[in-house]
């Protein structure tokens, strides 16, 4: 891919940017695994002991594992296969940080490129859903990692909480397409579906949802929320797609090169 050059070089180097969610991934997984092995060393024996432990444990019924009863991470299998988690959440926060710098370059340097089409900018979530899909994602692995390790009755509250949240960042995100594409109609520029002013209600409404499973997860069904909540976002996702199918795709000329990009929904001619 081909980018105009700005003076600085500073498009130039947007071919590189894509590697930051890959980067990010690995960072914020090296960081959570290195705190929580040394938080595993430093906790030593019996930290669980004396609390609310789940009920079935001393039967041995822990998601087939042996449990470790005396230890810090008490089904080591269980709790650290979550840093698969951790790693998606870091990617998903690397793509926020690369939607951020986009922005800001692209404000500088006048109209957009054909090429930012390529870049998947103008069809990316506002850095707050992304922030919010991120660490939602990022604490679904920390959430699962010490219910694992503790066999707690809190823990599991925790663990399950998370799961709720993670839901409701995706059906935040597929709200969000829906108010962009319905602003995209409006008349008045004043109802871009970037302004904060739109993504306050959003995010508030996320936070109100997630602190009632939170308080309240004892008291509902978690198979009738998560699947509900699944096939929420699973068929507002299709919709999306099937009113934005088939792809148009365009072709522009920089520097003497051919940009292709497929974009997502038709344009009028």
């Amino acid at each position: 891919m081909s980018l105009p050059a700005d003076g600085k070089g500073g498009l130039r180097r947007l071919a590189a940017w894509p590697l930051i969610p890959i980067v990010t991934s690995l960072i914020v997984t090296a960081a959570v695994a290195l705190a929580l092995g040394v938080f595993a060393l430093a906790a030593g024996d019996n930290v669980w002991l004396g609390q609310d432990v789940k009920r079935g444990v001393a039967q041995n019924r822990v998601y087939c594992e042996e449990d470790r009863v005396h230890s810090s991470v008490r089904t080591p299998i269980n709790s650290w296969s979550n840093l698969a988690y951790i790693a998606a959440g870091g990617w998903v926060l690397g793509r926020a940080i690369e939607v951020w710098r986009l922005e800001r370059i692209f404000s500088t340097v006048g109209p957009r490129p054909a090429a930012l089409e390529t870049l998947r900018l103008d069809n990316a979530l506002p850095v707050p859903l992304l922030l919010l899909s991120g660490l939602s994602t990022v604490s679904l692995g920390l959430g699962s990692f010490f219910y694992h390790a503790a066999l707690t009755r809190l823990m599991q509250q925790y663990d399950v909480a998370c799961m709720y949240w993670v839901m409701d960042a995706a059906i935040a995100a597929t709200m969000w397409r829906w108010l962009r594409r319905l602003s995209a109609l409006a008349p008045s520029p004043w109802l871009r579906p970037r302004r904060l002013l739109h993504l306050l209600p959003l995010l508030l409404l996320v936070l109100a949802a997630d602190l009632i499973f939170f308080y309240k997860k004892w008291e509902i069904s978690a198979t009738e929320w998560f699947s509900a909540q699944l096939a929420v976002v699973s068929g507002s996702e299709a919709l999306h797609i099937l009113l934005g199918w088939p792809p148009v795709c365009t072709s522009e000329r920089q520097e003497k090169r051919t940009v292709r990009c497929c974009l997502p929904c038709r344009r009028p001619s």
